[in-house]
């Protein structure tokens, strides 16, 4: 298993995330819409708005996955947020990286991973919007289009709400 390398911004990274105030709320019901209709969309059980902390990721909006957190070296959205573009594994089981994951090789048992990095101040990748499945697939344009499109919209929650916490709004 390929533990996911740390940013090169890790500082700036951490320090946007902690700007947005989501670290310390529950689930965010905005967030939720979103995630119900990527799952839709994509026609997968699981979508998630993970956000990479420290050492952990935490899944602020979730559909299909009862855990709430999961240790960020296990991550694959740990990987996804080190580029600015859509991270996809079409089957992981096949790829050296995650095949020895626990989370391909118990529950979840991930095969497909799908993740949009959710930037904020345009670079700070500080988690992802993500659809996962049990079996192996290839993204074809539709889903891949409706998952970024998603994703800006996560990001604009997530920009709104940092603003309204902020008292900017």
């Amino acid at each position: 298993m390929q533990v996911p390398p740390t940013p090169s911004d890790e500082a700036e990274r951490q320090a946007a995330l902690d700007r947005t105030g989501l670290m310390h709320t529950g689930e965010v019901p905005d967030l939720q819409d979103i995630v119900e209709l990527a799952a839709r969309i994509c026609g997968v059980p699981i979508a998630l708005v993970s956000l990479v902390d420290h050492d952990r990721q935490y899944f602020k909006a979730r559909v299909g996955l009862e855990v709430e957190e999961t240790p960020r070296d296990i991550s694959f959205c740990g990987h996804a947020i080190l580029g600015s573009e859509p991270f996809v594994v079409p089957d992981a089981a096949a790829d050296e990286r995650f095949a020895d994951n626990p989370l391909v090789t118990g529950p979840p048992h991930i095969r497909f991973y799908a993740g949009v990095p959710l930037l904020v101040d345009q670079r700070h990748a500080i988690g992802t919007l993500c659809v996962i499945d049990s079996q192996p697939r290839v993204p074809d344009e539709a889903m891949r289009d409706g998952l970024e499109r998603l994703a800006r919209i996560a990001r604009l929650h997530i920009q709104d709400f940092a603003e309204r916490r902020a008292g900017r709004k």
